[in-house]
C-alpha cells in the first residue's frame, strides 16, 4: 500500500477567475492564496494536511470516492 505523500502531487493554490472549488471539502475552510494543496489522480485538490489525515483511514477521495492508493496488499 502506498504512503498518502505518493497521493498526488503538492503544489500552492492560485486564486483564477474559473475556479469552481474555493474551499477544501474536508475542514470546510477556504482556500488562501500560497495554501499547500495535493492534487488527487482524479484531479481533485484538498489541503495537504487534510488529505493526508484523510487518507491514512479511508483511501478514497472524499468526493467521488475513486481508489486512490491502490490496492491493499
Amino acid at each position: 500500500m502506498q504512503s498518502p505523500c505518493d497521493a498526488g502531487p503538492v503544489g500552492r493554490y492560485r486564486r483564477t477567475l474559473e475556479a469552481d472549488d474555493t474551499c477544501c471539502v474536508i475542514c470546510l475552510n477556504e482556500y488562501k492564496e500560497g495554501d499547500c494543496l495535493r492534487t488527487l489522480g482524479c484531479r481533485h485538490y484538498f489541503h495537504t494536511g487534510c488529505i493526508d489525515s484523510w487518507l491514512l483511514i479511508k483511501q478514497t477521495c472524499p468526493l467521488c470516492m475513486t481508489d486512490v492508493l491502490g490496492p491493499a496488499l
